[in-house]
């Protein structure tokens, strides 16, 4: 026999006001502030048509999302045996102390809900008699503070910050956002491809990103799947619609070649610095001359013991064709800083993403 039942826990309870006589689930006092973590003593008064001195018990309990009046979607499941006997009228109370993490507060928020349900299933040993309560527990108040980003790092689905791909190369991209507090995400994914001239055109829109963020956590989002058709340089990019984050040309390149690059020998490409055998300082930059006909440019670093003709570069930055020099990212300099030399070259791409052109290959030193 199934018998559903719901304790409505009403903001009344929280000024003090008494449950009614007989109610099903009694909390002493509770208060559910979202992002904070609750404790209550909890009683149940399962109504259900138990014989008189009958064991009755309850082997779990369920917290769910409340959304729109309903208990949806199951959040988090307590192993936890109550147990207790009927008497001779059969009926039976059973003492629970109950925790409730902010995190399924702040879970509930998320998914929609206005607040949880906590809902238990008792049974009778003899009867079979089964009897479902519930317990409402509304969200109350909010964080007290509006959504802040405090961090946007965008990555290729390889975690590179660079990449040479072939044409018709699968390609991805990913985000992870650091935040706080409370409020809407709002972002479109927009990329650049190569012009009929020189470098990139103007950015286009090819994604949107939005939700609703609650807390203070991190955030980790696919982006959509990004064009290698076009041979050349491409830019690409997370704009930010809301909230703001002070982060100010964000983006990412990668440069799309044909699948059988030409084999004639590359061109000599001229460096201006700095100096073979040279150790990494604060404020280094690497230069080298412009190339006719080139698209792109590659800073490449080699472990002493790689072959550049048949090894990929252990790191690098990918740079536009009218680039003659850089300093290094942050990221570039913490991976030189996993071995005391390296030696480096410049290499330089045309439109179908052959190389064109390649300097010497230099050392550096990190220490």
């Amino acid at each position: 026999m199934w018998i559903p039942r719901r304790a409505l826990l009403l903001l009344a309870l929280m000024a003090g006001i008494a449950p009614p006589a007989g109610a099903a689930v009694t909390p002493a006092t509770l208060r559910l502030p979202l992002g904070e973590t609750a404790r209550a003593t909890v009683t149940w008064r399962p109504a259900g048509p138990f014989a008189a001195g009958e064991g009755v018990a309850s082997d779990a309990g369920r917290f769910r999302v409340l959304r729109a009046g309903n208990c949806t979607d199951l959040l988090r499941t307590v192993t936890r045996t109550l147990r207790g006997t009927a008497d001779g009228r059969g009926r039976v109370r059973l003492r629970e102390r109950l925790r409730v993490d902010a995190a399924l507060g702040l879970a509930a928020r998320r998914a929609g809900g206005t607040g949880l349900c906590y809902e238990r299933t008792f049974r009778g040993a003899v009867s079979q008699a089964r009897v479902t309560e519930t317990l409402i527990l509304p969200l109350v108040g909010g964080l007290g503070a509006d959504l802040v980003l405090t961090l946007l790092r965008l990555r290729f689905d390889d975690g590179a910050l660079a990449r040479l791909v072939s044409r018709g190369e699968r390609l991805g991209i990913r985000a992870e956002i650091h935040y706080r507090g409370e409020g809407r995400l709002r972002a479109v994914w927009e990329i650049a491809t190569p012009d009929a001239g020189h470098g990139v055109g103007g950015f286009r829109r090819i994604g949107f990103l939005q939700r609703r963020l609650v807390g203070d956590g991190t955030l980790v989002v696919e982006g959509p799947r990004l064009p290698t058709e076009r041979t050349g340089l491409h830019l690409v990019r997370l704009r930010l619609l809301e909230p703001e984050l002070d982060a100010p040309g964000l983006q990412l390149r990668y440069f799309v070649r044909l699948p059988t690059p030409g084999t004639a020998p590359p061109a000599p490409l001229a460096v201006t610095g700095p100096a073979d055998g040279a150790v990494l300082t604060e404020g280094f930059r690497f230069g080298w001359r412009r190339v006719a006909g080139a698209r792109a440019f590659r800073l490449e670093f080699f472990a002493p013991g790689d072959d550049p003709d048949r090894d990929p570069p252990r790191t690098g930055l990918l740079l536009p064709a009218d680039a003659e020099g850089s300093a290094l990212s942050p990221l570039v300099r913490a991976r030189l800083a996993d071995r005391p030399r390296w030696r480096w070259r410049v290499v330089a791409f045309d439109a179908e993403g052959r190389v064109v052109a390649a300097s010497p290959l230099r050392t550096l030193g990190t220490e």
